[in-house]
């Protein structure tokens, strides 16, 4: 089994975005491989490419948020999960990550209104442990 960091994933994904340069999706994923190797700039930066090509990728605005959480950009990544909540209201992953980013924030009533609006089998271990 392949890992997502190693490189054979990678270079498929930049392949396919040769062959297909606005494969949205592709920009997206390797966002996701590049972050999980602590590229983060280069994540954000494959991440804002799939958005520019697909505004509306719900998938990659939560994924930009949460690069730019972990870049310590807290305003922007509020932003980027808003952006993502605005697209589909009930996407229990950027309800998620937005709750945890609030909750670290100091924001704690606020995220746990959030939290209550997440079905308790999508809340993830983070924001289901500021409930008790």
């Amino acid at each position: 089994m392949t890992k997502a960091g190693s490189p054979k994933p990678r270079a498929s994904l930049r392949r396919a975005l040769r062959i297909k340069p606005d494969f949205a999706e592709a920009h997206d994923n390797l966002g996701s491989t590049l972050h999980d190797l602590g590229r983060l700039y280069e994540a954000e930066a494959s991440y804002r490419r799939a958005l520019e090509i697909k505004p509306d990728y719900v998938e990659a605005h939560n994924n930009l948020g949460s690069t730019l959480q972990n870049l310590g950009r807290h305003s922007e990544a509020e932003a980027s999960y808003c952006r993502a909540l605005e697209i589909k209201p009930d996407f229990a992953d950027a309800l998620n990550n937005l709750a945890v980013l609030l909750y670290a924030q100091g924001k704690s009533i606020a995220a746990l209104n959030i939290i209550k609006t997440i079905p308790a089998d999508q809340r993830n271990g983070t924001s289901q442990k500021h409930l008790r």
